[in-house]
Protein backbone atom coordinates (compact mmCIF):
# COMPACT_ATOMS: atom_id res chain seq x y z
CA UNK A 1 0.00 0.00 0.00
CA UNK A 2 1.96 2.84 -1.38
CA UNK A 3 0.85 6.65 -1.09
CA UNK A 4 1.13 8.14 -4.78
CA UNK A 5 3.14 10.67 -5.65
CA UNK A 6 0.45 13.24 -6.78
CA UNK A 7 -1.64 12.37 -3.79
CA UNK A 8 0.97 13.22 -1.26
CA UNK A 9 2.05 17.00 -2.89
CA UNK A 10 -1.70 17.71 -3.41
CA UNK A 11 -1.92 16.98 0.44
CA UNK A 12 0.73 19.13 1.36
CA UNK A 13 -0.49 21.81 -1.36
CA UNK A 14 -3.65 22.05 0.77
CA UNK A 15 -1.71 22.28 3.65
CA UNK A 16 0.20 25.07 2.65
CA UNK A 17 -2.73 27.22 0.79
CA UNK A 18 -4.89 26.56 3.92
CA UNK A 19 -2.33 28.28 6.18
CA UNK A 20 -1.54 30.73 3.64
CA UNK A 21 -5.52 31.39 4.01
CA UNK A 22 -5.43 31.64 7.69
CA UNK A 23 -2.51 34.04 7.24
CA UNK A 24 -3.74 36.05 4.96
CA UNK A 25 -7.69 36.32 6.73
CA UNK A 26 -5.36 37.49 9.85
CA UNK A 27 -2.97 38.75 8.25
CA UNK A 28 -2.49 41.96 10.68
CA UNK A 29 -1.89 39.20 13.26
CA UNK A 30 1.30 37.44 13.68
CA UNK A 31 0.62 33.30 14.15
CA UNK A 32 2.27 32.34 17.65
CA UNK A 33 2.17 28.41 16.02
CA UNK A 34 5.76 26.44 14.71
CA UNK A 35 5.70 26.56 11.22
CA UNK A 36 6.21 22.87 10.11
CA UNK A 37 7.60 23.74 6.43
CA UNK A 38 10.46 25.66 7.59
Amino acid sequence: MSTPSWHLRALILGYSCAIAVDCVMDGDETPDRSDPLQ
